[in-house]
């Protein structure tokens, strides 16, 4: 199958994801001074799409935040191959997978599959207990036109929908893949690149003393610290901050 995602834009993604699950949310945790975590991981997302909105709008990709519901998702378009991109974490992906026949409401997954890469097929694809019905894949399409709505006069062509899955332990990407699925969220054939050799795995500028966000003591203040990178840092902006009310002061 052709390339369907470039080192270069995949290098940039992984890059996106892993500065917002690692450092990013990290300083977030301390400078709010967080002691609960249960939104940690949905507001990591607020980190993932801010750095692909900021780091990837060029001349070859345009970005554009759409809505699924309540939720808010930043959708790449690359000119270079006519593909959109998503992300998503592995977990969710095999959830939606495993409950695909069983939900009563496309997920937008299931619309950008059935819309946009209706022609592609799996390696050892089974055929499908349910039937689609015709209103079910007009559904599908009136669904992406709509998400895809702010690409209007910026995008040439659509071809397909590209999937880039990651998993996290604690504050690090540990894996990261691209993909392209068929209707039946199968993995397409000749259709999966690993990211993961993208992965840094660089010294963090966050100190820390507990690894996971899931901490029995749920507690960020204590398990976070800052490194002396950090610390420094963090005074420079504390002479700015301060500069700045002594001169509105006066």
């Amino acid at each position: 199958m052709q390339e369907f995602l470039s080192d270069k834009l995949a290098k940039a993604l992984v890059k996106c994801v892993e500065d917002a699950v690692g450092d990013e949310i990290k300083e977030d945790i301390i400078r709010s001074k967080i002691r609960v975590t249960n939104s940690i991981h949905s507001r990591t997302w607020d980190y993932i799409y801010t750095s692909v909105l900021n780091q990837l709008e060029n001349e070859e990709c345009v970005v554009v935040v759409s809505n699924s519901g309540p939720w808010e998702m930043a959708i790449i378009y690359d000119s270079t191959t006519g593909n959109v991109i998503t992300l998503m974490r592995e977990q969710r992906f095999r959830t939606l997978q495993r409950n695909q026949r069983k939900r009563s409401k496309l997920h937008y997954l299931d619309c950008f599959a059935r819309a946009l890469n209706e022609q592609l097929r799996a390696e050892n694809e089974q055929l499908s207990l349910l039937e689609e019905q015709p209103s079910d894949l007009e559904k599908a399409r009136q669904r992406v036109s709509q998400l895809l709505n702010d690409l209007a006069g910026k995008a040439d062509v659509v071809n397909h929908h590209v999937l880039v899955l990651f998993d996290t332990y604690g504050y690090q990407l540990v894996s990261a893949r691209a993909i392209m699925v068929t209707p039946n969220l199968d993995i397409a054939k000749g259709s999966e690149i690993n990211l993961s050799r993208f992965i840094t795995a660089r010294e963090s500028v966050i100190a820390e003393t507990v690894s996971a966000v899931d901490s029995a003591a749920n507690n960020p203040g204590r398990s976070l610290k800052l490194s002396k990178k950090a610390l420094e840092r963090k005074k420079k902006l504390g002479r700015i901050n301060n500069h700045s009310e002594n001169t509105s002061s006066q």
